[in-house]
């Protein structure tokens, strides 16, 4: 899955504070359980490591629609640039349309 390849670079660009666990926890992409261990020890975490939690979250179990839910959390936190980043495959896609031109 897209996620898992992007996952090293997806670690360093996601701003999991400020609502987007929220949007993703009230949108059904995280369940309560995974909330709760993401932000375990928040303040004793780094964003690096909470990332890397919830990335290891949402990788495993997403659904289609749970990975439409994900880019549209991602958008509604102003984080535009991590979904577009997801959805062109880290740039891959885009990259490839430039080259075929």
């Amino acid at each position: 899955m897209k996620i898992q390849r992007l996952h090293a670079r997806l670690s360093e660009i996601i701003e999991p504070d400020f609502g987007l666990l929220h949007e993703l926890l009230s949108r059904g992409v995280i369940s309560e359980r995974d909330h709760a261990n993401i932000e375990a020890g928040e303040s004793l975490v780094s964003v690096y490591q909470r990332n890397d939690r919830l990335i290891h979250c949402v990788s495993s179990t997403l659904t289609k629609h749970q990975y439409q839910q994900l880019l549209s959390s991602l958008e509604d936190t102003r984080q535009t640039h991590v979904a577009n980043f997801i959805r062109t495959d880290g740039g891959l896609l885009l990259k490839l349309f430039v080259l075929s031109k």
